[in-house]
């Protein structure tokens, strides 16, 4: 069942971590400034709660648990 990782699966699985972390941060951080050097401000400080974020984050991993199972268990 052990298949190796492909180049573009690394890189798309790394650009995906890397933006979705900038993301997140920029919604709970204050010192965060994602579109620097391009521009200067926190659009998504606050969107939502740093309470509401971290739910939705264990929801997210939950999700995704249930689809690793599912697939496990089916051999795919």
């Amino acid at each position: 069942m052990d298949r190796p990782i492909s180049w573009p699966v690394a890189w798309v699985s790394a650009l995906v971590g890397t933006y979705s972390h900038i993301l997140l941060d920029a919604i709970m951080h204050s010192d965060m400034n994602p579109l620097w050097p391009v521009a200067y401000g926190k659009p998504l400080l606050g969107i939502i709660s740093v309470t509401a974020l971290h739910v939705l984050c264990v929801a997210c991993g939950v999700v995704g648990g249930l689809v690793v199972g599912l697939r496990l268990s089916r051999g795919v």
